[in-house]
């Protein structure tokens, strides 16, 4: 979690097959894109997330998307798209099924 969006998106780029590293910037972005599209309904429609977003815990809202992202859909790495979704403010990512009053100011 300490790492800049930058390397964790490059860290991303670097863990697909194919990828160059002076690709791997511009890749982790395009994978983090397509994830988040994918994965929007089930991590939007965890009730478990929706309440860990209210709690404000953000290492137990980027474990329970983590969690998500690697038994539903196989990510790897998910703790690494979980860092980045959380950082992007999961109560906007999720503001149209859950409505705009949830969440704290670390998710907005």
């Amino acid at each position: 979690m300490t790492l800049s969006d930058d390397d964790l998106l490059t860290e991303l780029g670097l863990s697909a097959h194919g990828s160059f590293p002076q690709d791997a910037l511009n890749r982790g972005a395009r994978i983090l894109v397509r994830l988040q599209e994918a994965a929007r309904q089930a991590i939007c429609g965890s009730e478990k997330i929706k309440k860990i977003t209210q709690d404000d815990d953000k290492i137990a809202l980027t474990g329970a998307i983590a969690d998500l992202l690697a038994s539903q859909f196989g990510v790897v790495p998910a703790a690494t798209v979980a860092v980045l979704i959380v950082r992007s403010g999961v109560a906007s990512y999720c503001s149209v099924p859950w409505g705009h009053g949830v969440g704290s100011g670390i998710n907005q």
